[in-house]
């Protein structure tokens, strides 16, 4: 019963070892590379603000929509209908 005990013991230890090492490798792997990779990303990420910066705006409210159809700056045919909603 106490050799079943020890090779259990023996097997599980050299599982959790070889676990321990293959995460350490990852950690050292990782530290490595971190400026590479903190570098990539900050491209990454400027990359994709100057794709939307220019073309990302948010859209009009229905107050400003309104405001300019009363002005006369959105033709007749174009002005949103009017809705039953009275503003304030």
């Amino acid at each position: 019963m106490a050799s079943l005990l020890l090779g259990c013991g023996a097997v599980f230890s050299e599982r959790l070892a070889r676990r321990h090492r293959a995460h350490r490798e990852i950690t050292r792997e990782y530290a490595e590379n971190f400026e590479l990779l903190k570098k990539e990303n900050e491209k990454r990420v400027q990359t994709i603000a100057n794709q939307y910066s220019a073309s990302s705006s948010p859209p009009p409210s229905y107050e400003d929509i309104h405001d300019a159809a009363s002005a006369g700056a959105i033709p007749s045919d174009r002005r949103p209908a009017e809705s039953n909603v009275q503003r304030t």
